[in-house]
């Protein structure tokens, strides 16, 4: 319930807590929700570090999550990689490298060329872990 707090302070904070437990039974909605449509960025970015850290402490992602899980989580990060704040979209090509599927790989590849070069460093590996 904090992540949907009007605080952007407590939801930020609430997202870093789940990124810091990095559960794989944690609420993945919530989460993409933050991260598609606070108009905070310390939630955003908070939401997107709390989906690197999740889906990171799974040994299998396509065993650990359901096909709709990891859609909305896809659907989310490719939004994120456009994102203004550049750790945003380096945790958003991240977890498509934990999360991705074949329709990622055009996302990431625009990310290849970032105006920041750490956001391409994700962005190349990705297809190799996906």
């Amino acid at each position: 319930a904090a992540i949907n707090d009007e605080d952007p302070q407590v939801a930020a904070n609430a997202l870093m807590g789940l990124g810091l437990l990095a559960r794989i039974d944690a609420p993945l909605e919530p989460i993409c929700n933050a991260l598609d449509t606070s108009p905070s960025t310390a939630v955003r970015n908070n939401a997107s570090y709390a989906l690197v850290r999740i889906l990171g402490a799974s040994k299998d992602v396509p065993a650990d999550f359901t096909e709709e899980q990891l859609a909305m989580v896809r659907e989310s990060c490719q939004l994120a990689l456009n994102h203004t704040k550049v750790s945003i979209r380096i945790q958003a090509s991240a977890v498509l490298g934990l999360a991705g599927d074949e329709d990622s790989i055009p996302h990431l590849g625009d990310r290849l060329n970032d105006e920041d070069p750490t956001v391409g460093q994700p962005a190349a590996t990705a297809p190799t872990r996906s």
